[in-house]
């Protein structure tokens, strides 16, 4: 009787560790979903006023998208704070789910992080004056009153940045840089 006991604890054991194991490889996969595609895919009318901006020729680059099926994963995960959305580095673009977010708002913050990776792409340039060329494209902070925009944004590391207040602060103050500079690239200014 002792023995059959013995026996039917390993095959349980084994059983569970069979299960345990399946449970987090098929959690891993249902914190993430993974998909490739590309701001001329998603975003074509983005490509011709990114070039416009900056004028040189976009070149079509594809990039894995992580869409996290929720906060709790997407922080886990990546390390980002739970009132980042999204973000864009060497890997790809990690977003939030859009069944979190929306459907609208997942879209707009997909082409915000495209048109990073797209410009990450084309050169080295500062992440201020980045932010500051994906938001003007975008028009995303046009309905920001009341948020003082942070000055001398180049030398603000967004990594550093608390809330998503100074986040939307640092971002008004990039979106206004690079508008003085476009201003004065156009005017034939200095």
């Amino acid at each position: 009787m002792r023995a059959n006991r013995v026996g039917t604890h390993i095959a349980n054991t084994r059983w569970t560790l069979f299960l345990i194991a399946l449970l987090t490889l098929c959690g891993a996969c249902l914190c993430a979903s993974e998909y490739r595609t590309s701001l001329h895919a998603q975003f074509p009318h983005r490509v011709k006023e990114l070039e416009s901006i900056l004028g040189m020729a976009v070149e079509e680059s594809f990039v894995a998208v992580r869409e996290f099926s929720s906060v709790a994963s997407f922080t886990r995960e990546t390390g980002a704070p739970y009132w980042i959305r999204g973000f864009t580095n060497a890997n790809g673009i990690c977003l939030q789910s859009r069944h979190l977010l929306g459907e609208s708002v997942y879209r707009n913050l997909l082409e915000h992080e495209l048109l990073h990776w797209t410009i990450r792409r084309l050169a080295d340039f500062p992440l201020w004056f980045e932010e500051g060329i994906v938001c003007l494209i975008t028009g995303e902070l046009s309905g920001y009153r009341g948020i003082p925009v942070m000055k001398n944004v180049e030398a603000v590391d967004p990594l550093t940045l608390k809330n998503p207040w100074e986040m939307v602060s640092y971002s008004l103050g990039c979106v206004e840089t690079v508008k003085e500079i476009l201003y004065k690239h156009t005017e034939g200014c200095p």
